[in-house]
């Protein structure tokens, strides 16, 4: 991942919310970059990089830039993980900012117990 991109902030961006890409020293960048973008979006997704856990437990990111969450946001992302995805029981928690592995992009983690 660090070969092909400038950063993980560049790969999110790029693979999950859809920004073009540029390469500059063999390493994509996204465009417009964090900092130049205007529009605030959320996304949920599987993660990338799960935790190692049971086979029927799915690990999803939400995702959001250019502002935090809301406790609503995050309300409204389990309840669709139960309805729309099928999880049975559903586990979230959102790291204080001093743990966050990405702290320039909000996210929230749900692991999720799928019907089989």
């Amino acid at each position: 991942l660090k070969q092909q991109y400038f950063s993980i902030v560049d790969f999110i961006l790029i693979t999950k919310f859809g920004f073009e890409k540029a390469k500059k020293d063999n390493k994509w960048h996204s465009v417009p970059s964090l900092q130049e973008s205007k529009t605030t979006r959320k996304i949920l997704v599987k993660n990338d990089f799960p935790y190692y856990t049971a086979p029927n437990i799915v690990h999803y990111i939400l995702w959001k830039i250019k502002e935090d969450l809301t406790n609503s946001e995050i309300e409204q992302a389990e309840t669709e993980l139960r309805t729309s995805f099928g999880a049975m029981d559903v586990v979230q928690w959102t790291n204080p900012p001093r743990l966050k592995s990405l702290p320039e992009i909000d996210h929230a983690h749900y692991l999720c117990l799928m019907k089989e």
